[in-house]
C-alpha cells in the first residue's frame, strides 16, 4: 500500500539548515550552572545555539509530527572540542539556510 503524502522523504542532496539546538535537544529543568564543576562547562557540549546543519531526510511520527534527520557539529563550552552528530530533530528546530555561492 502506498501513502500519499509519504510517510518519509529522502533529501539528496542534503539540504543546509540551521538547527536551533534549545529547541532539538530537551534539557533539565535545573539551572546549566548551577553547581556543576568548571570541567563540565568546559569540556560538555553547549546545547543552547544555533549551529549550521545538513538536512538528510524526512519521518512523520504516529502523532503526525515530522521530524528531520539532520547532521551537525556540536561544540563544547569552551569552543576546543566538537562532535559531528546525525540527530533526529523536531520540524520546529530547524530552519532553510541560505548558502551563498563562493
Amino acid at each position: 500500500m502506498k501513502y500519499s503524502p509519504a510517510p518519509r522523504r529522502l533529501c539528496d542532496p542534503p539540504i543546509p539548515v540551521t538547527v536551533d539546538l534549545g529547541r532539538a535537544f530537551a534539557r533539565t529543568p535545573r539551572s546549566a550552572r548551577l553547581g556543576l564543576a568548571l570541567r563540565v562547562k568546559a569540556e560538555a557540549l553547549h546545547l543552547s545555539d544555533s549551529v549550521p546543519g545538513l538536512l538528510h531526510a524526512w519521518v512523520r511520527t504516529t502523532a503526525g509530527d515530522w521530524i528531520a534527520l539532520c547532521e551537525m557539529d556540536l561544540h563544547t563550552g569552551n569552543g576546543n572540542g566538537a562532535m559531528r552528530v546525525r540527530q533526529w530533530c523536531p520540524s520546529a528546530s530547524i530552519t532553510p539556510r541560505d548558502v551563498q555561492p563562493r
